[in-house]
């Protein structure tokens, strides 16, 4: 196994993986899902696989990486390739796996974009799936009153239902009238975002505790 796969400590706590053959049989191949295994159970965030000495990769060796992608991913680290060549890069193109893996033409580039990643730490796990995004949440409850005193006010006009009493005393300048459906959305809009953007910063803030 260690003929097959050269392990490096890298910088930002990436590991380095190189494969140091052309090519990967059925019985090597089964070497690299044991080492991509211990890998997993080590606990490794960071994984950079060099594929610089390396000129093809078969559907097994493929199977194998997208195998690692996914656990590693649902652990809540990351997986890139580098030194990929034309051929290779050919091959991720043709089965679409160039739109699930990240790869970079080194080592140096890939270890400089776990830097990066490293600057802003995502949340995971209670705190991220609890956590409500306050811009989105005003955006939606802003629209949806909005367009509620809007059409309520329409129905009023054309003679179906009947406006509220307490939106006439709230809402300054707003009548009944088409003019006064444009007023009414606009401050339906701005009330009840704002509200809702209350609402979410107390819950995110009430979620930590």
């Amino acid at each position: 196994m260690q003929d097959l796969v050269r392990r490096t400590e890298g910088e930002a706590g990436a590991v380095i993986l190189t494969l140091t053959l052309d090519s990967i049989t059925v019985h090597q191949n089964k070497e690299l899902m044991e080492f991509f295994s211990a890998i997993l159970d080590d606990g490794v965030q960071k994984t950079i696989l060099d594929l610089s000495n390396t000129s093809y990769v078969s559907s097994m060796v493929l199977s194998s990486l997208m195998f690692f992608h996914k656990k590693i991913r649902a652990s809540g680290g990351d997986f890139v390739l580098c030194g990929v060549n034309s051929r290779i890069k050919e091959i991720l193109a043709t089965t679409k796996l160039d739109k699930v893996l990240i790869f970079f033409e080194d080592t140096k580039k890939a270890m400089a974009y776990f830097a990066k990643r490293s600057e802003v730490v995502p949340k995971t796990g209670k705190e991220a799936e609890m956590k409500l995004d306050v811009k989105g949440f005003a955006l939606a409850g802003g629209i949806l009153w909005g367009a509620s005193v809007f059409l309520i006010t329409w129905m009023k006009i054309i003679g179906y239902g009947s406006a509220l009493d307490v939106i006439k005393s709230y809402y300054i300048g707003y009548s009944v009238t088409p003019l006064g459906s444009i007023i009414g959305a606009v401050y339906g809009f701005f009330d009840f975002g704002i509200a809702c953007a209350i609402f979410a910063l107390l819950y995110n803030k009430l979620a930590k505790q």
